[in-house]
């Protein structure tokens, strides 16, 4: 997560929260930002598969003129690597069914 300090003072002790859902999975503080420059701070994140919210939150000790951009959202949909892209459990199934029943009545 790039952290940009667009204020005119440097910024000391940022908390940058990663949170999936209501849930914090990662806190970074970084030392410094001086005016006009950013940061990096970086999260490990394993996700399973479907539809996640992450929300990123930063914070720190100085007084703002804006707080409203001090918060990103981000939806993220991870696909089940055991399945076929685009392709449910159950269409995979309902699939080869099809296709057992076709070799069957070819046989006959």
């Amino acid at each position: 997560v790039r952290v940009t300090n667009d204020g005119t003072y440097a910024a000391e002790n940022i908390n940058v929260i990663l949170k999936e859902g209501d849930k914090e999975v990662g806190r970074e503080v970084l030392a410094t930002i001086v005016e006009g420059s950013n940061a990096t701070a970086s999260f490990t994140w394993v996700p399973t598969p479907g539809k996640h919210t992450l929300t990123y939150e930063i914070s720190n000790d100085i007084p703002e003129s804006q707080y409203e951009n001090n918060v990103l959202v981000h939806t993220k949909t991870v696909e089940d690597e055991n399945t076929i892209p685009g392709f449910g459990p159950w269409a995979v199934l309902m699939a080869f069914t099809v296709v057992v029943v076709v070799l069957l009545g070819r046989r006959r």
